[in-house]
């Protein structure tokens, strides 16, 4: 009977982890629909008119390429070029021959920002909690904080 007890303590400790890994998956797929609305707040906040706008993109490598892939499609109509920051260039190299056979539209694919890329606004996939909480309603930390 001791060694029931045990077991359901050391599962109830583990439930709140697994609890908030399963939200903060949830509110990514939340971000990642969200992204094109996250990135106009962010250009009126810059004041950067829709088609002067050259988004550089610092991929999270935390998170999977296709992933990361599906936020930056779902970018594309909104910008005029686009720079992606990644150490997985091979994986992005097919979005950008189809961004410039779908939309005419130039993407850089560089593994570093040693030389300064071309652009006027960055968006850092890395601090995507933080750009979640621009949306109405619960964000990111408010969730991980309760």
């Amino acid at each position: 009977m001791k060694l029931f007890r045990k077991l359901c303590s050391l599962w109830r400790k583990e439930a709140p982890e697994a609890q908030i890994q399963t939200e903060r998956v949830r509110l990514f797929r939340e971000y990642r629909e969200a992204a094109p609305e996250i990135l106009r707040y962010l250009r009126r906040e810059k004041g950067i008119a829709r088609r002067d706008l050259e988004l550089i993109v610092i991929d999270y490598e935390e998170e999977p390429a296709w992933q990361i892939r599906q936020l930056i499609e779902r970018l594309l109509p909104e910008v005029r070029m686009l720079t992606i920051v990644s150490g997985r260039q091979t994986y992005f190299h097919e979005l950008a021959q189809e961004a410039f056979g779908e939309y005419g539209l130039l993407v850089v694919v560089t593994d570093s920002c040693d030389a300064k890329p071309a652009g006027n606004l960055i968006l850092d996939l890395g601090d995507w909690e933080k750009q979640l909480d621009i949306l109405p309603g619960e964000g990111y930390n408010n969730i991980s904080n309760q």
